[in-house]
């Protein structure tokens, strides 16, 4: 389940920040018309470190930054304003490739190109999240064969959520 506009669709910003507290145990099933509560018998009351998420990491598809609609933005942002004061955070921009001739050619074009530096910035821009932690990617849509330059760039963009989750633990 996602983030979806309305009170009642999607994922409740709220069930989001107990996750990255520790509140919420493994394989919980999230209701969108019920966030989890301190009654709640699933509720943990006192997370552990291994209970709580060390990175709050958001995958959007670089062709859809500028037609997520307002409300699903606010809630992105809620979430990151509570979540911003725990943890750190960073963005796949997913699906480069489907907005830039140039990375569909060739990926390790990425950071050259234009086209996707106007797409994160647009994704800074409507998130607040700032440039260095927005990392595009590329997704196996169209080949399942290994490719030795897109796990790379993903490889990278993984490496620095590690280092992120390890400053901190």
């Amino acid at each position: 389940m996602g983030l979806e506009e309305g009170v009642y669709k999607g994922v409740h910003p709220g069930d989001i920040i107990n996750a990255v507290k520790g509140h919420i145990p493994d394989d919980y099933k999230f209701k969108y018309n019920a966030p989890i509560d301190k009654e709640n018998t699933n509720y943990i009351n006192k997370p552990t470190l291994n209970d709580q998420i060390h990175c709050l990491v958001s995958v959007i598809p670089a062709g859809k930054i500028t037609i997520i609609n307002d409300g699903v933005i606010k809630k992105m942002k809620e979430i990151r304003a509570e979540a911003s004061e725990l943890i750190p955070q960073v963005v796949f921009m997913t699906r480069v490739d489907q907005v830039c001739i140039m990375t569909q050619r060739d990926i390790t074009k990425i950071y050259q190109s234009r086209k996707i530096k106007e797409k994160m910035m647009e994704c800074s821009n409507r998130l607040g999240v700032v440039m260095n932690c927005i990392f595009p990617v590329k997704n196996y849509s169209d080949d399942n064969n290994p490719n030795e330059k897109l796990n790379c760039l993903m490889l990278e963009a993984l490496t620095q959520i590690v280092c992120a989750a390890n400053a901190y633990v």
